[in-house]
């Protein structure tokens, strides 16, 4: 569980109707690949039938901590996993991206 950290969308709303299937998912990479004081959160909607995911992280800090904020987003982008999709095809954010 993520503690601290938030992800939010706001729509004006004229646009609010377009906007459906909002989903959520959080991956914890702190303390033993656990704590929830590092990680990401993400909120993943459709607008238009266009589908938009927002995520918020929170990496390790500091020049010699490079190789562990690397190693920290490819496990967020192996396991991040939308609460009520299809974990078989569900896209990873590096192939929503592209």
């Amino acid at each position: 569980q993520m503690s601290g950290m938030l992800v939010a969308a706001f729509a004006r709303v004229k646009i609010a109707a377009a906007i459906g299937e909002a989903q959520t998912a959080a991956v914890a990479t702190g303390i033993l690949g656990v704590g929830g004081n590092k990680g990401a959160v993400a909120l993943r909607f459709t607008l238009h039938r266009r589908m938009v995911t927002v995520v918020c992280s929170h990496f390790a800090a500091h020049q010699n901590a490079v190789a562990k904020r690397n190693a920290d987003y490819e496990a967020i982008s192996a396991n991040l996993r939308f609460e009520g999709a299809n974990s078989s095809s569900d896209p990873t954010p590096d192939q929503q991206l592209q």
